[in-house]
């Protein structure tokens, strides 16, 4: 382990995703424990999001790091200026951040599952309790 960090800082129940943000060097760990935890790119914790109901994937959906999560049948976002640290958005003052251009969807056909196979793949089953609300709390570590 090349950037160990203080075991009280792991979840405390099975990870369900993880994702990076090169733009912010950090990466972020979703957990069946209902939490979010930010990581610098030194592997240590930043930040820790407490959830009302488990994530089952997260990533980031831009540059400015805005979280999408999926919980159940939703998918919700996380405004970046909600979770990253005054020093994070800090750095961010004079980047230019790539335009966003609007894609039209791909149109529904009958060989499109099978040209995406990778995504009629089944996931695997990861146990843990279930959470029945949404809802965010933040708690610098």
């Amino acid at each position: 382990n090349k950037y160990p960090h203080d075991p009280d800082h792991d979840h405390t129940g099975a990870i369900t995703s993880c994702t990076v943000s090169e733009s912010h060097r950090i990466f972020l760990s979703a957990s069946v424990d209902s939490t979010i935890k930010m990581w610098n790119h030194n592997n240590q914790l930043v930040r820790t999001l407490v959830l009302n109901t488990i994530p089952s994937a997260i990533t980031f959906g831009n540059h400015e790091g805005d979280i999408l999560l999926s919980i159940k049948k939703e998918i919700r976002k996380i405004n970046y200026k909600k979770y990253l640290p005054e020093e994070y958005l800090k750095h961010m003052i004079g980047i230019q951040y790539p335009i966003h251009v609007s894609e039209r969807p791909v149109p529904k056909s009958r060989g499109a599952k099978e040209q995406m196979s990778v995504w009629s793949r089944p996931f695997p089953r990861v146990s843990g309790r279930t959470g029945t609300s949404w809802g965010t709390s933040l708690s610098p570590s």
